[in-house]
């Protein structure tokens, strides 16, 4: 989508080169790693460089844009506080927080009374295990620590989600890894194990665990970010069912599928169960960085004043974002457009690669989410360079081996625009697959 329709853009640009070169020598490689363009605003479903060039954003900034970019209800709400000079304010209360914690209650299941509001999701995922792991030893003792994963799932980047997370090659420089943190083979739709409970719990018997006695919660990614694999519904309601019988706390981690973004306003309500524990961010203000742990209350009130709180949680200005956000949400009716929207995107994307499966095993997603799935890395960043070039804007590629093309636009976006980005994406097929 360059101001020449026809002709690839040059990334980076020339004048944008430099800026790369410079960030190379003063910020760490950890932050690189995206196709170099450089954002200078964006609205709705498009983000726009320092030229002027246009791209068509199937990104939503790593799932956050859910409402998409720039909606003036989040922008009015966020100015609104600027102006009244509140930009902080601890945990000292602020309007703001009482009125986004009411929202996002009316979204929850009726046992969930209280929220925890945190920066990022890796906060919030820590903060979940603190919360478990401290009922079941208030209430079992000590031995009850035990967090139980899966292989493959992400959870964030900080120690204690890194140790929960399912990804090997991401806990390297721990070494010495916690053995009350154990991830199991993820319920994979293709394969057997997904279609008999009683192979996850053969696979747990081989660590000689009492499920009861030392098992304190299970952490579960609503889909996997790195494949968009969601697990078959008779396995999570199992699962939610063995987590009642031994007193085990299930934890759904909601960072990239809450507020509309699977078609539903939860992504575990495609599985019908409800969990004990809600872990959310991302999309929750479609700007400003903000997450959330939502429970009971006898499992979110255990600790005293300024035990379990942050320099910046709740804040006023992203709090505001977060709840006009919500409300955006509702009053467009985005979860129900991204079911429909996704069910369109979902189709056209198989009947896309149906000429290209020497080189693609497949799409996998739920809504406004999908990856899809190559036999190589070099395939798939190949594509995404070609998107880039002709005005689609990607991330590279992630999951298993970095072949995973994912592709998740703003939940307002319309059949028209989606059309747009897979005419991109097919030409991007046929320039790059032979």
């Amino acid at each position: 989508m360059s101001k020449e329709n026809n002709k690839d853009l040059n990334i980076p640009n020339q004048n944008d080169a430099a800026l790369f070169d410079q960030l190379d020598l003063i910020e760490p490689r950890s932050m690189h790693g995206q196709p170099k363009v450089v954002w200078h605003s964006a609205q709705g479903c498009f983000v726009y460089d320092r030229q002027g060039n246009k791209f068509l954003d199937f990104t939503s900034g790593v799932l956050v844009a859910n409402a998409g970019h720039n909606h003036p209800a989040v922008n009015g709400a966020i100015k609104k506080v600027v102006d009244r000079g509140l930009l902080t304010s601890y945990i000292f209360v602020n309007e703001e927080r009482i009125k986004l914690i009411k929202k996002i209650l009316e979204h929850t299941p009726h046992d969930m009374e209280q929220v925890l509001l945190f920066c990022s999701g890796s906060e919030a995922i820590e903060a979940s295990i603190k919360l478990s792991r401290a009922w079941a030893i208030k209430n079992y003792g000590q031995s009850k620590r035990i967090v139980l994963s899966f292989q493959g799932n992400f959870h964030g980047r900080t120690l204690g989600s890194q140790l929960a997370g399912g990804i090997p090659a991401l806990k390297d420089w721990i070494i010495d890894l916690d053995k009350n943190f154990i991830q199991l083979p993820y319920p994979n739709p293709n394969e057997l194990y997904a279609q008999d409970f009683n192979n996850f719990l053969n696979e747990l018997n081989k660590y000689g665990i009492n499920y009861k006695e030392q098992i304190s919660c299970v952490l579960f990614e609503t889909y996997q970010g790195g494949s968009v694999k969601f697990a078959p519904i008779d396995f999570m309601q199992q699962l939610r069912n063995w987590c009642d019988e031994n007193d085990i706390k299930l934890i759904m981690d909601e960072v990239q599928a809450g507020f509309g973004r699977t078609g539903k306003w939860w992504g575990f309500e495609h599985y019908n169960i409800e969990p004990d524990i809600i872990v959310c961010g991302k999309g929750i203000s479609s700007s400003l960085p903000i997450s959330a742990v939502i429970g009971s209350r006898d499992i979110m009130d255990q600790f005293p004043p300024g035990a379990l709180s942050t320099t910046h949680s709740g804040n006023p200005v992203c709090c505001a974002a977060a709840a006009a956000n919500i409300a955006v949400i509702e009053n467009d009716n985005l979860a129900e457009n991204a079911r429909t929207m996704g069910d369109f995107m979902l189709a056209a994307l198989n009947t896309l690669i149906k000429d290209y499966t020497h080189e693609i095993e497949g799409v996998y997603g739920q809504g406004l989410v999908a990856g899809i799935h190559f036999k190589t890395p070099e395939t798939a960043q190949n594509v995404v360079d070609a998107c880039i070039k002709k005005g689609l804007m990607l991330f590279n590629p992630v999951g298993p081996k970095g072949s995973t093309l994912k592709i998740n636009p703003p939940l307002c976006i319309d059949k028209k625009t989606l059309n747009e980005g897979m005419f991109i994406l097919e030409r991007a097929l046929k320039e790059i697959i032979q």
